[in-house]
C-alpha cells in the first residue's frame, strides 16, 4: 500500500495553520492511505484545533476510497478518533 504521511504543524500559529491547510487543498497525488502524524503537536489552541480538522476533513471528502489514520496522538485523544470520517 502506497501512503502520504502529513506532519501536523506543531505550532498553532495563523501561518502554521493556513499553511498546513494550503498543502492539504493543493495536495493532488493519489495514494491508497493517508497518514496524519501528530508528534510534534505541542499545545493545542482551540482556534488551530478547529482550524486544522476542518483542513483535514475536507481532503478527506475528497479521497472517500483512502484510507486515513492518525498517529502519535497520545495525549490528543481528538486527534484519533473517528471524527475525521
Amino acid at each position: 500500500m502506497t501512503a502520504h504521511t502529513f506532519l501536523v504543524p506543531k505550532d498553532h500559529t495563523l501561518e502554521d495553520i493556513l499553511g498546513f491547510s494550503n498543502l492539504l487543498a493543493a495536495f493532488s497525488d493519489e495514494a491508497e492511505g493517508f497518514i496524519f502524524d501528530f508528534q510534534t503537536v505541542g499545545y493545542d489552541t482551540p482556534f488551530g484545533m478547529i482550524f486544522i480538522s476542518f483542513a483535514i476533513r475536507k481532503f478527506i471528502e475528497t479521497r472517500t476510497q483512502a484510507k486515513i489514520s492518525a498517529v502519535n496522538f497520545i495525549g490528543q485523544w481528538y486527534a484519533g478518533s473517528e471524527t475525521y470520517r
